[in-house]
């Protein structure tokens, strides 16, 4: 995705007073004046949701273990060579190692038990234990140890009793006399690159067997987070030597004994660009950022800082620390400490015993009948986010959604800002237009421009999908859900679960201008899945006492677009009409979208949305719709309780 310029400012997609203004006619459409209030009633029965289908596919472990000489013993500054330090006798404490006890061993030995716990013996489970030094050490490990792979439980529980094996050579050795004459080398990028390598490789091999979308790959970083060596350490050993400086940089200002010294420095310690923290923070993102060259999948990275307490206060800041630089740059990432033989969390839940499936929120939404900026009841015919006055002010058209060459939605396209890139023709490997992966009714292009998350169906996590963020015009990749942006009581999230935007003052509003749906909860029932897992669902009577709606007879039958869920666009990956949020007219009526945003909580941790679609005939009269939750529809998209996503963001 490097061809295409992110935009990493918040924005709020709001169109200006000067765009709302009314027009005369519309040769496509003919609008009623008459506003209908819509109550419908139902059966009085209690609802239950249902149970969603057990997320079943491969699974994937990465450990990726610092094993580098920092971990049994403080490092020696004045090393060159790797065999003696640069001045004879120069000082080097003992016993100052970040983890001798080898306590980042057991986590793994640990979490390979949970994983055996978890899962039956025909599970797609695979492990991979990614051991990182650096330098000459890191090139002999290469040479002598198997190239990174995936591998079963049995041959990854032998990996790590070898490297327990090398972790106790390494702390004899840091004990015995003459010891300390290493300062240790911590080189995590070239790792980095072959994991990357791994993933990619894996992920295509089970894209082509049709099951990446339900893959999940965690890779857990258990480090110190300090990149050995440095430049400045290369500076400390070239003044030792009494080497030009300049020598580093400029080859040509090296004499032959500096130029050699130089050569047998990057033998032994590697390239110092490639231990920057910039470079391995970058190592990090491409990792993460694997799921968008393929179009699906999820990787989940979680930092582990070891021991914290047995190093220098200076070795923890941003400038020093790629773990630190990591989690300030990207909040989303979970960051740990272990400081123990006790794991910080565990990597499969152990908790046996029943899911818990449980609503947390719910909406009814009428996108083409929604008030405008100034409060007027309007008409947006194909749900685009521009209400037809603005479409007939803009030029585009009411009955299309995407009207220029299908890039980008018309709401998106009228924009100053983003005009341009939307009018710019599609070159080969841009951006595809008809794809969505994550469902939110937004395609890749449009999440680009917008700098969302192509992967994520609600990037800020604050329970509103990011297509429905750019049509009510609340914050894209801010979380503001508690916010009242105009003081009037009631948080954004409220005014959007009343088919409101941010601005309007509910309380100042006509009954009948908003949605107001009522829930009361009814209690649990227990439901038993084919494969005998046990799952509490949740209860509720729920009641629509009304919504906004409008006439709107077509003359042309409105254009539905073409989405598909990944890249292979098969007719099993289309996004059928019924499940596509944006952009979507049933038989000239309104169509009422009932959302729901529900939790499932145990061994899965995720967040799931279901939908049910109302057809709205505004010539019927209703009261008092009570809407069966059994009904409401899973639909396949993706939004992660932790939103791990460096493209939204970037390396800066």
């Amino acid at each position: 995705m490097a061809q295409f310029n992110l935009i990493n400012k918040t924005l709020m997609i709001t169109l200006s007073p000067a765009l709302f203004v009314g027009f005369v006619g519309c040769s496509k459409v003919r609008l009623s004046e008459t506003f209908q209030r819509v109550e419908t009633v139902s059966a009085e029965s209690p609802f239950y949701l249902t149970a969603p289908e057990p997320l079943e596919g491969p699974r994937r472990f990465v450990f990726f273990i610092d094993m580098s000489f920092s971990m049994v013993s403080e490092p020696c500054a004045t090393d060159v060579d790797g065999i003696m330090p640069a001045v004879p006798g120069a000082p080097c404490a003992q016993d100052k190692g970040v983890d001798p006890m080898a306590h980042r061993l057991d986590a793994v030995s640990t979490w390979l038990n949970q994983i055996e716990n978890q899962f039956k013996r025909d599970a797609d489970v695979m492990i991979a234990l990614v051991p990182f030094t650096g330098g000459v050490y890191e090139t002999r490990r290469e040479v002598q140890d198997p190239p990174v792979s995936f591998v079963d439980l049995s041959q990854a529980r032998d990996q790590l009793v070898k490297l327990r094996d090398e972790h106790q050579k390494d702390l004899s050795a840091s004990r015995s006399a003459g010891a300390n004459q290493y300062m240790g080398t911590s080189v995590p990028a070239r790792k980095l690159q072959l994991l990357s390598e791994l993933l990619l490789k894996n992920m295509k091999e089970i894209q082509a067997q049709g099951k990446l979308h339900a893959t999940s790959y965690r890779v857990v970083a258990l480090t110190d987070g300090v990149p050995t060596p440095i430049k400045e350490n290369f500076q400390t050993a070239f003044e030792l030597r009494e080497c030009p400086l300049t020598c580093l940089t400029d080859t040509t200002a090296c004499n032959k004994a500096c130029s050699a010294d130089l050569n047998k420095l990057k033998d032994y310690w590697g390239e110092p660009d490639e231990n920057t923290i910039e470079a391995i923070s970058q190592s990090f993102s491409t990792l993460l950022n694997l799921p968008l060259i393929l179009g699906e999948g999820r990787v989940q990275l979680d930092l582990i800082q070891l021991h914290p307490e047995n190093m220098p206060q200076e070795d923890l800041l941003p400038d020093r620390n790629y773990l630190t630089a990591l989690s300030g740059r990207l909040p989303e990432l979970k960051s740990y400490v272990l400081n123990s033989e006790k794991v910080p969390f565990d990597i499969i839940s152990s908790q046996p015993g029943v899911e818990n499936v449980k609503l947390v929120e719910m909406y009814a939404l009428n996108l083409h009948v929604r008030l405008d900026e100034f409060e007027r009841l309007s008409i947006d015919s194909d749900a685009d986010g521009l209400f037809d006055y603005q479409e007939e002010k803009f030029g585009t058209d009411p009955l299309n959604p995407r009207s220029g060459n299908g890039k980008c939605l018309d709401i998106i396209a009228v924009k100053q800002e983003y005009a341009g890139i939307c009018a710019r023709p599609l070159q080969p490997n841009d951006c595809d237009p008809e794809l969505d992966v994550d469902g939110d009714g937004l395609n890749q292009c449009e999440e680009i421009i917008l700098g969302l998350s192509p992967l994520d169906f609600d990037t800020d996590n604050d329970g509103i999908p990011d297509g429905l963020e750019v049509i009510y015009s609340h914050f894209l990749r801010k979380d503001d859900s508690v916010e009242d942006s105009n003081s009037d009581g009631l948080s954004n999230l409220r005014n959007f679960a009343q088919n409101l935007m941010p601005h309007h003052d509910v309380g100042a509003l006509k009954p009948e201008y908003k949605t107001v749906l009522s829930r009361k909860r009814l209690g649990t029932k227990n439901e038993t899945r084919d494969d005998g897992t046990q799952v509490q669902v949740e209860g509720y009577d729920v009641t629509l006492d009304s919504a906004p709606v409008k006439d709107l007879l077509f003359t042309v039958a409105p254009k539905t677009p073409k989405l598909f869920r990944s890249s292979r666009k098969g007719a099993e990956d289309l996004i059928a009409r019924g499940d596509q949020l944006l952009g979507v007219t049933l038989d000239g009526g309104n169509r009422l979208l009932i959302l729901a945003r529900i939790s499932e909580a145990t061994s899965n941790n995720r967040m799931l949305w279901s939908l049910h679609t109302i057809p709205t005939p505004t010539n019927d009269q209703f009261q008092n719709l009570k809407i069966d939750i059994s009904k409401l529809r899973y639909i396949p998209v993706r939004d992660p309780i932790e939103s791990v996503d460096a493209f939204k963001r970037g390396f800066k």
